[in-house]
């Protein structure tokens, strides 16, 4: 590994093999990139390393992590599993029943008319049918903990349409849209469970194209708090923007901000908390403003101290008058 780059050169070839820049940032990132060759061996170092981790079969957990997976999901998936509608009894007693019991000479003889007349209708050539397969309780499934690795397919999402591969007791595939809930739900595990980076980074490049809803929030939310990879989180916060700026969503940009070793995570929370800034943000902003490693973030955690300090005077002026 090139000792000559800073750190902050790494974070950002992190960021760039992970594809988690924007079309400007690339661009600029790129610009540097052609001309420091100890940068480019660094960026094809981790391709490799990412290459071979997304390639590579992980373990299977043991029964304890498999434990705390089911916990997730249970409440969403007891919910669903209890509007099931119960199977009807098959056919089958029905013509067991018909078959035994005794029949007339002449309905015999129907039916053996109706046999033949069926046989010559039978002879004529009919389009061949793919027999249906057994019908999986994913659900079950996820509930149970008897999902082993989620892969998702190579030709990707070309048609709107998002393909996994899943390892169980038998190998399943499943497809659907971002909007799907159980496509939803299998993206959440991916990226909350997944041990593979890459896998957790395409799940949460997925669920931008879903629509907006509270499970979604929070699990991103828990994924930009929880998330050991600086581009999932970047992505997680980026996600986030979208929404409204809940009080939840506050919180989480300013646990990120005083905490976050990630300059360009730390720069979106604080895009986020100017949307809608609120006096309850005044301490942390003011650690921000003095401590943050960033000149930038400092002068915008400043710039926000300042409006509220005018906010203020302002209501002081106009409660003498």
């Amino acid at each position: 590994m090139p000792k000559s780059l800073s750190d902050n050169q790494k974070n950002l070839a992190s960021l760039y093999v992970l594809d988690a820049f924007t079309e400007a940032e690339q661009i600029t990132f790129e610009n540097e990139l052609a001309q420091n060759e100890d940068l480019q061996s660094y960026v094809r170092s981790l391709e490799s390393t990412l290459n071979v981790t997304s390639s590579a079969k992980m373990a299977t957990p043991d029964e304890i992590e498999l434990q705390s997976q089911r916990n997730l999901l249970r409440t969403n998936i007891d919910a669903m599993a209890s509007e099931e509608v119960k199977i009807a009894p098959g056919i089958w007693e029905y013509l067991k029943a018909w078959i035994q019991t005794p029949t007339p000479a002449w309905v015999n003889l129907a039916s053996v008319a109706a046999a033949f007349a069926l046989g010559l209708y039978m002879m004529k050539p009919i389009p061949q049918q793919t027999p249906e397969k057994p019908e999986i309780d994913i659900k079950e499934l996820l509930r149970s903990g008897q999902l082993g690795q989620i892969k998702f397919a190579d030709n990707g999402h070309r048609d709107g349409q998002i393909r996994l591969a899943v390892e169980s007791r038998q190998d399943l595939e499943l497809s659907g849209s971002a909007n799907d809930e159980l496509i939803t739900n299998l993206l959440f595990y991916l990226l909350l469970h997944d041990q593979n980076p890459g896998k957790r980074l395409k799940a949460v490049k997925l669920l931008q194209n879903s629509q907006p809803a509270q499970e979604t929030k929070m699990v991103l939310v828990s994924a930009l708090l929880t998330d050991s990879n600086p581009g999932i989180r970047l992505k997680s916060i980026r996600l986030l923007s979208t929404y409204e700026p809940e009080k939840v969503i506050q919180d989480a940009c300013m646990k990120v901000l005083l905490e976050d070793e990630n300059e360009a995570i730390r720069l979106s929370a604080m895009d986020i908390i100017e949307m809608v800034p609120n006096s309850s943000m005044i301490p942390a902003l003011q650690v921000v403003s003095v401590l943050d490693e960033n000149d930038f973030i400092r002068d915008r955690a400043q710039e926000l101290l300042r409006a509220f300090s005018l906010d203020e005077t302002d209501s002081r002026v106009e409660a003498k008058s």
